[in-house]
Formats: structure tokens, C-alpha cells, sequence
């Protein structure tokens, strides 16, 4: 399986073989060239639709993995680096 990671406000994009590999890599760039704190990966996205007249959120149609770090320089400001895995036939692969 290949992992690719992008980050478009950086037009940031570099693959992976692990999750493992992304992690250590994004802690290493948190600390580096980030505010260093604490971050965590955000799993499953959501959309807003229209049930029985009813607004509720369900789960997006693919799985969005993403971690989001924010610069030392402006803490207000984030970047959102999007984590995809695909398989070796080119399918995206949900992670765990």
C-alpha cells in the first residue's frame, strides 16, 4: 500500500509504505517547522443532508484522514495535511 500526503495551502504532496512513516514524518515537520504542540489525526468526514425534513449529518462518501498543524509564527492560522492510502491496484483503501 502506498500512503499519499498533501497539504494544498503548502502545495505539499510526498507518499509513504506506513502509516507509522506519515506519523513520525508530520511530528518531525510539528516540531521543526510548526508550533510543536500536541496534534492528532481526524478520521471520517461528515456532510449535512435533508432526512424526513430533518437536517442531520451523516458520514461522507470516502474516509478523509488528516492532521492539522499550525505555525509558530501565527497560531490562529492551521494547515491541513490529508492523508490517503491506496492499494496496489490503485484503490483507495479506508485506515483504522
Amino acid at each position: 500500500m502506498i500512503y499519499l500526503v498533501n497539504c494544498d495551502k503548502l502545495k505539499f504532496f510526498k507518499t509513504f509504505n506506513s502509516l507509522e512513516n506519515v506519523i513520525d514524518y508530520l511530528k518531525n515537520k510539528n516540531k521543526t517547522e510548526f508550533d510543536g504542540l500536541n496534534f492528532m489525526l481526524f478520521g471520517r468526514g461528515q456532510k449535512e443532508v435533508l432526512i424526513n425534513e430533518k437536517t442531520e449529518y451523516i458520514d461522507s462518501e470516502y474516509y478523509i484522514d488528516s492532521v492539522v498543524l499550525s505555525p509558530k509564527q501565527n497560531p490562529n492560522e492551521y494547515f491541513t495535511f490529508f492523508i490517503r492510502c491506496i492499494d496496489s491496484k490503485g484503490n483507495r483503501i479506508e485506515l483504522d
